[in-house]
């Protein structure tokens, strides 16, 4: 799972073009965008940083931190 702080992200739709192109790449299982903290998390194995931060950023949103997390429960 990586946690991504994410700007740019304003309302809804935002959210959802996010979520949408996060969930195209390969091994991602789950996408989950929180507005209020500015915040993507995506559940999968084997996920390339640069290519998560492309896909964010050819949106116009700008990727300030991808953390790597391990053993957290939904």
């Amino acid at each position: 799972m990586k946690v991504i702080n994410v700007e740019g992200m304003h309302c809804e739709h935002c959210a959802k073009r996010v979520k949408e192109v996060l969930s195209k790449i390969d091994n991602v299982s789950k996408v989950v965008v929180n507005l209020s903290k500015h915040e993507v998390i995506i559940y999968g194995d084997d996920i390339d940083d640069k290519i998560i931060k492309k896909n964010i950023e050819d949106l116009d949103y700008q990727v300030k931190k991808i953390k790597e997390v391990k053993d957290i429960v939904d």
